[in-house]
């Protein structure tokens, strides 16, 4: 990812643009990265906050961060669909 856009966070959850429809989750704390979904779905769920962190340590996060693969929900934000 060349030029990161963080949209919002909560707590160590970062809301990351990945085009103008679609984010990804990145979780800063545990350096995982969720699969990308419609942005207005991801700002329904939990409470969200305007990004007050630092992009160099975002770009160095998301360099080492491991991909959480198919439909895994974040854990204390997203539920699985039933």
């Amino acid at each position: 990812m060349s030029h990161v856009e963080v949209i919002a966070q909560s707590g160590a959850r970062l809301l990351i643009r990945v085009d103008a429809d679609h984010a990804r989750i990145l979780d800063s704390r545990h350096a995982r990265l969720y699969p990308q979904q419609r942005i207005e779905s991801l700002l329904a769920r939990g409470h969200w906050t305007p990004f007050t962190g630092d992009l160099a340590q975002v770009s160095q996060t998301l360099a080492t961060a491991t991909e959480v693969a198919g439909n895994a929900a974040v854990p204390g934000l997203l539920t699985p669909a039933a």
